[in-house]
């Protein structure tokens, strides 16, 4: 299909953008570019450039660095706010970052470390999130405010468990979080 979009008159040397609607969803699309002149001579296309037209929206969360994100929660509160608990740049803290209807506010929970944090709300605002820092220690860190404060971790100790986990309130409202151990070892399920 061949689209015109007016967006003259334009001063030589002024990039130009627009948005395109209407195009195929989750599918690669083609487009290339020809102008115009005043006088209604066209150039010569463009080369075609190919991109993919995604469902998803995207944002970003925390803008501190590169190489963050490696491991990431994500929880929804009973108020609605989005929750991303995360590694910083190089696993070196645990990041809490919080959508709160306008903006994301970001910051650090645990400057020890957090590798592969799993995340839970549970009742009454409360936010838990299980992870490791180095030398093997795993941690919970609980906030009864929604995230506003992040007191001492509950639990510390040398447990050696694997770098998949999954966390949740039961209907009492305690933490379970089941994990893989290292190696071949089984799947345990930690209530706290």
């Amino acid at each position: 299909a061949q689209v015109v979009i007016g967006t003259g008159p334009v001063t030589a040397g002024l990039t130009v953008s627009t948005t395109v609607a209407g195009l195929p969803g989750a599918r690669t699309v083609h487009l290339r570019v020809w102008a115009r002149d005043e006088s209604g001579n066209y150039s010569a296309p463009s080369d075609t450039a190919a991109a993919f037209n995604s469902p998803f929206s995207f944002e970003k969360v925390d803008k501190v660095g590169t190489g963050i994100g490696h491991a990431v929660s994500l929880v929804v509160d009973r108020l609605g706010d989005r929750h991303v608990l995360h590694e910083g740049p190089g696993s070196a803290d645990l990041r809490h970052s919080r959508w709160n209807g306008s903006a994301w506010t970001t910051r650090v929970i645990d400057s020890e470390g957090g590798t592969n944090p799993t995340a839970a709300a549970g009742p009454g605002g409360r936010l838990d999130v299980a992870y490791h820092i180095p030398g093997g220690i795993f941690r919970v860190r609980r906030s009864i405010d929604g995230g506003a404060t992040w007191p001492a971790p509950l639990t510390r100790g040398p447990i050696a468990l694997g770098n998949k986990a999954a966390a949740s309130p039961d209907p009492a409202g305690n933490l379970l979080v089941a994990a893989g151990r290292h190696a071949a070892g089984p799947v345990v399920l930690l209530r706290m």
